[in-house]
């Protein structure tokens, strides 16, 4: 855990501080520039966000679930050469 925690730490983005009661705990603090950074990403991963759920609208469902199975066929096979792939499997994007 304490590998993601890191960089967090190092960039003041949260702190540390010991527990008051049990001196082996410790409790993680976000810091004002941790709000700060939090609230200003939060924009743009919205935004993200709902492009994917735009995107998500349109495929086809029926189209990627075929591309899935042949990914799981593929995986299957030890040699992806030896894989059969059928051609009409492909990913199709709606325009309603």
């Amino acid at each position: 855990m304490w590998a993601n925690l890191a960089p967090l730490l190092r960039h003041g983005l949260i702190s540390t501080s010991t527990h008051e009661r049990d001196r082996r705990k410790r409790q993680l603090v976000v810091t004002a520039q941790g709000r700060k950074t939090v609230a200003s990403a939060m924009i743009p991963w919205m935004r993200a966000y709902e492009d994917t759920f735009t995107f998500a609208r349109l495929l086809d469902i029926d189209s990627m679930r075929d591309l899935f199975r042949v990914m799981r066929d593929m995986k299957k096979h030890d040699d992806l050469s030896e894989a059969t792939v059928r051609t009409e499997s492909r990913v199709v994007l709606r325009n309603d």
